[in-house]
């Protein structure tokens, strides 16, 4: 694979970093699944191991001392697995007031990602935090995402990254990054660590989206029962 570095790119790919043993050692805890209210195919779920490799790698990158604040699986499993809409993480940590060097992630493949790996805008990190929307996923969670027609104005520097599993990916907090869904028949599991340098204030993660989430929701339903004859749904007490 190319060599691509931090500061310039806004990205760096290191090779076997963790074996196929120790990534089946790896333990979940708090299981999101794919479809709302129906158990079956896990979306994510927190995990349970040492990353200390990942911090040291982060550490010499940075010439920094990072320590992490956020460590899951995202598992995409076969068929089934929901896309990830393009975006910056820098925009969920404006109210932090932290600088964008403050953080790095890194991305893991957990098996080799030929299907639907991580997509990146090469040197997107330069540009600080482009606008954002926020639109309904189907778990029913709000999600922020970078429009279309922001997209196209980057559309030479989009490169896909076919890691192989154990192999990741560290990047800048401005970086734009997103993934397809998965529709082959393998599974491609990624493992998704995020670091400050900083402590962080308390985080309620989405609550800014709560509002958006109800609303929306009220009126797909409300439409719905409009087709089926039935009135509107009744307003909470």
């Amino acid at each position: 694979m190319e060599q691509y570095s931090l500061i310039e790119h806004g990205f760096t790919v290191v090779e076997d970093i963790y074996s196929s043993e120790e990534i089946e050692n790896f333990k979940y805890s708090d299981f999101d699944f794919e479809f709302p209210g129906q158990e079956g195919e896990i979306r994510a779920a927190n995990v349970d191991f040492d990353f200390s490799k990942v911090v040291d790698i982060a550490n010499r990158l940075r010439s920094s001392s990072f320590s992490i604040f956020m460590q899951k699986v995202i598992f995409k499993p076969a068929f089934e697995g929901s896309y990830e809409t393009y975006h910056q993480d820098q925009l969920f940590r404006l109210g932090q007031r932290l600088p964008s060097s403050n953080y790095l992630q890194f991305f893991m493949a957990m098996e080799d990602h030929d299907t639907a790996p991580l997509n990146v805008f090469i040197g997107s990190h330069k540009l600080g935090v482009l606008p954002h929307v926020v639109g309904m996923e189907r778990n029913g969670n709000a999600k922020y995402r970078i429009p279309k027609h922001e997209l196209l104005k980057l559309k030479d520097s989009f490169v896909s990254l076919k890691l192989k599993k154990g192999s990741g990916v560290f990047f800048d907090y401005c970086l734009i990054h997103g993934s397809a869904s998965n529709s082959s028949p393998v599974d491609q599991p990624r493992l998704i660590v995020q670091m400050t340098q900083q402590p962080l204030e308390d985080i309620a993660h989405g609550s800014d989206r709560r509002d958006f989430e109800t609303r929306v929701l009220r009126e797909m339903l409300d439409n719905k029962l409009k087709k089926l004859g039935f009135s509107k749904m009744a307003a909470p007490a």
